[in-house]
């Protein structure tokens, strides 16, 4: 019985080890926390495991994703999340109901994965990146806006890390100048909060657009169940 217990404190102790110092935790918030990854706890089934609730519940405590650990063990529990979105959401910033909300994945996939041409990305000459847009993503959803007479656009994303982000920023930045182009006014709301804040202000956007990734598909999901629109249904 010692030898199993032995070897149990063993393996967590591993597991946190790895946890910790492979993705980087860092004890200044969330905002440097490579680890924290809010759309794997609540729609990726694989993840959703005893010691990732459990050091989820120790390392981010107070977070979203430990509030809805807490609250369920089940993945994809919207219901439960939307009541955690609506509860934290009565005291913070909504988006403006004119405006597009767009949530721009960038940091890791742009920056280290991605190594081609950032103009041969955006002018579809890459193919698909799945999580990275060219401009055709954008300008299919360009009619929808002037149908509805939809003029200002935010450009939500973040990195949350001290690395160097210079791809990040230069696709984030011709994004911006291309939809400048088709005449929207644009405000970049990047690196501004938490992976957390970040994922309640978009979650109450009136219109929404995604990229991929789970974050993003999770709050694609909330701003529907509240009556939003989304631009992107997959």
């Amino acid at each position: 019985m010692k030898k199993i217990l032995i070897i149990l404190i063993i393996i967590i102790f591993l597991y946190t080890y790895l946890f910790t110092s492979y993705f980087g935790h860092s004890s200044e918030g969330l905002r440097d926390f490579k680890n924290y990854s809010l759309g794997d706890c609540i729609w990726n089934e694989k993840f959703n495991n005893r010691f990732n609730r459990l050091l989820y519940m120790i390392y981010f405590n107070g977070s979203i994703a430990d509030e809805y650990y807490r609250k369920t063990d089940k993945t994809g529990n919207y219901e439960i999340l939307k009541k955690i979105v609506d509860r934290r959401s009565k005291e913070i910033e909504k988006p403006p109901d004119n405006s597009l909300i767009i949530h721009l994945r960038i940091g890791d996939v742009i920056d280290w994965e991605y190594s081609g041409p950032i103009d041969d990305l955006l002018n579809g000459l890459d193919g698909d990146f799945g999580y990275l847009k060219s401009y055709d993503y954008f300008k299919e959803k360009i009619l929808f806006l002037n149908e509805n007479n939809i003029k200002k656009i935010i450009i939500v994303g973040g990195y949350h890390t001290e690395e160097d982000h210079s791809r990040s920023e230069e696709y984030t930045e011709k994004i911006k100048r291309y939809l400048e182009s088709n005449d929207f006014e644009v405000k970049l709301k990047i690196n501004e909060g938490t992976a957390d804040e970040d994922f309640l202000y978009m979650c109450n956007s009136k219109y929404f657009l995604k990229t991929d990734g789970g974050y993003s598909r999770t709050i694609n999901r909330i701003v529907e169940m509240k009556g939003g629109i989304i631009l992107e249904n997959n």
